[in-house]
């Protein structure tokens, strides 16, 4: 268990899912645990004692459970969540296990649970899984100087996708194309190119 305990107005723990190995139950008691990628969180039980949940994206966890135990706790409503269980453990009072199926903003408050979640556009699935796959989320990870006059980009990537890597002198000027990657079999690809004065700005672009 990683218990979330963060101290002070607006505290926050960041968790990504790059280098992220953590598969026990996430324990927030205060502060504000915000997902950069969702994937960070999937599998893994949540229990909310307090504090704030951003999953940061679709978060499909069909075999794990959540669990609300206090009402002082909020989450970020704007996504899909799907869990094999939600459960309310009001303080002092019988656990309750919500039926399955889905629950938008209005069927949460009838609940009363509006408190809770909100009234984002966002969609919690119990006993089901995601009904719309989540695509990965495009992220520049690490823009490394190799020396010799070289750099290196490292970004999250799908396997299969091709990615275009262009440059250009100023952003008045048009892109032009430096070569072609496809995504690696993990979740990050990286490109080497030659860094010639005056190289100007560099983006990444999803061909398919």
């Amino acid at each position: 268990m990683l218990v979330i305990a963060a101290q002070g107005e607006g505290a926050t723990v960041a968790v990504n899912y790059r280098g992220n190995t953590f598969t026990g139950t996430w324990n927030i008691e205060s502060g504000r645990l915000v997902a950069q990628d969702a994937r960070a969180l999937e599998g893994s039980n949540i229990t909310m004692g307090g504090g704030g949940l951003d999953p940061g994206g679709n978060l499909n966890s069909p075999e794990a459970t959540l669990t609300l135990a206090s009402a002082e706790s909020t989450v970020v409503f704007r996504h899909q969540m799907a869990f094999k269980s939600v459960k309310i453990v009001p303080e002092g009072g019988t656990e309750i296990a919500l039926d399955n199926g889905e629950y938008d903003s209005a069927a949460l408050s009838d609940l009363g649970l509006g408190f809770i979640f909100g009234e984002g556009d966002g969609l919690l699935i119990v006993g089901g899984v995601l009904t719309e796959p989540e695509t990965s989320p495009f992220q520049i990870l690490a823009v490394d100087d190799l020396g010799n006059g070289k750099l290196s980009v490292t970004w999250m990537s799908e396997p299969g996708v091709v990615y275009g890597i262009q440059m250009t002198p100023d952003l008045q000027a048009p892109w032009q194309e430096l070569g072609m990657e496809e995504g690696a079999d993990g979740i990050e690809t990286g490109f080497e190119l030659e860094r010639s004065e005056g190289l100007g700005f560099v983006r990444i672009v999803r061909n398919q």
